[in-house]
């Protein structure tokens, strides 16, 4: 046990950066806080204000019974209505508003993603030059719109996955990688979907059941007493939402070719009708994907590392999903660092661009006359969801490449192929 511990200690790839990357990291950081501070956010901020009246109101189990100001459902996990009101105490008793406050755990979050980033990369890629890929991390115009700007939680729930990964990858306690998950699952369901691929990685069932173990404890936990009270609502709201349909990829062009057959129960949420057929088939075909290649991946004689596993699995969501939030984007940005600077880039600025257009144009309509227009619409969407095709095919060609063996039990981890190998 020791000789383990100390060679995977002498192991450990040295993990220095070069302090341009802590210079964009602050000054990006520094540009989340001004945006938090000064101004209102997306309705998504509204809409979790709305949450937290309805929640006092209502009481915890009320609030998945009502809609939203914006008729939106109440779709997160029960820890979430806990959080709601640590913020709302957190706002009365200071002079800074709600939205600053649902704002800073992503902006913190985002800080301690690239710095699990940062331990990944090094331990997979000892002989890559770090400063590229963390510079465009720490400077991502995506992050920077998302967590300083949009006001939701995905960038928080993207660092406890991150975390977990990284427990595993190291060879950690699987149980401390277990409670990371399940804090993870306490921000969203949607993790659920990196779990066949975590589980299939581990070696072997009794630290499989360490593993889900201990991230079923700390969901528990962080759900009391609400789950007990009304765990089938809880459980239609959470795992029933399917997000916004026909906003992006192939149900955007479903819902413009048959606009006549597009309805909802509650505009703009819930389809129904026969795109709601579509919508569904799309979901569970996605996720069978997901789950396949999962398994796949981790039958083969030599698995592929799990951060590039979990990083194929977000854009094979993104590329397939047939309901989707613009916050959804903030999802890949740290797994793309494995890859070639190019599809990252354009991942990186193509999505920036899209939020950009999107928030001036269809959210606010802040925008001057004449700068929006009908290519606007779909034009920027379309070329954010191409780089995320683009990545898809870099993705399934790295893991096409990639080799090692890890020896989870001696604290090792799989490696990557070099930087010139992820193409």
């Amino acid at each position: 046990m020791h000789l383990h511990a100390n060679a995977a200690s002498n192991a450990r790839p040295d993990c220095a950066v070069a302090p341009l990357v802590w210079v964009a990291l602050a000054a990006a950081t520094a540009l989340k806080l001004y945006l938090a501070l000064t101004t209102a956010g997306t309705l998504d901020v509204a809409a979790f204000a709305d949450h937290l009246h309805k929640i006092e109101e209502y009481g915890g189990v009320g609030v998945y019974q009502v809609r939203g100001v914006f008729n939106n459902p109440f779709n997160n996990p029960p820890f979430i209505i806990h959080a709601l009101k640590a913020l709302g105490w957190l706002t009365a008793t200071t002079r800074l508003p709600f939205a600053f406050w649902l704002r800073l755990p992503c902006i913190l979050a985002d800080v301690g993603s690239l710095l699990i980033t940062r331990d990944l990369l090094a331990r997979a890629q000892p002989e890559r030059k770090l400063t590229r890929p963390l510079l465009w991390l720490a400077l991502s115009p995506i992050a920077i719109i998302i967590s300083g700007f949009h006001g939701n939680t995905d960038p928080v729930m993207i660092f406890f996955v991150l975390l977990a990964v990284s427990l595993i990858e190291r060879g950690s306690r699987v149980w401390l990688a277990g409670a990371a998950f399940g804090l993870a699952l306490n921000i969203k369901a949607v993790p659920l979907m990196f779990a066949p691929a975590l589980l299939c990685y581990l070696p072997d069932w009794p630290r499989r059941l360490k593993f889900l173990g201990a991230a079923a404890t700390i969901w528990f936990v962080g759900s009391l007493p609400y789950v007990l009270q009304a765990p089938g609502p809880i459980a239609q709201a959470v795992l029933g939402y399917g997000s916004l349909y026909g906003h992006w990829g192939w149900t955007f062009w479903l819902a413009r070719w048959w606009p006549e057959t597009l309805r909802f129960a509650h505009q703009p949420h819930d389809v129904i009708g026969p795109h709601a057929v579509y919508a569904a088939l799309g979901k569970w075909l996605m996720l069978a994907l997901i789950g396949a290649t999962s398994v796949w991946l981790n039958r083969r004689a030599r698995k592929p590392p799990l951060f590039l596993q979990c990083g194929l699995i977000v854009t094979i969501f993104l590329a397939l999903t047939p309901g989707f939030g613009t916050q959804y984007l903030a999802w890949l940005v740290p797994w793309l660092a494995a890859l070639a600077l190019a599809p990252a880039l354009a991942y990186q600025l193509l999505g920036g661009v899209y939020l950009f257009i999107d928030y001036t144009c269809w959210i606010y309509r802040a925008a001057p006359p004449g700068y929006c227009t009908p290519v606007s619409e779909w034009l920027p969407m379309n070329l954010c969801w191409g780089a995320v095709l683009v990545a898809l095919l870099f993705y399934l060609l790295a893991l096409c490449r990639s080799g090692g063996t890890p020896d989870i039990a001696a604290g090792g981890y799989a490696k990557l192929p070099s930087h010139r190998a992820l193409c």
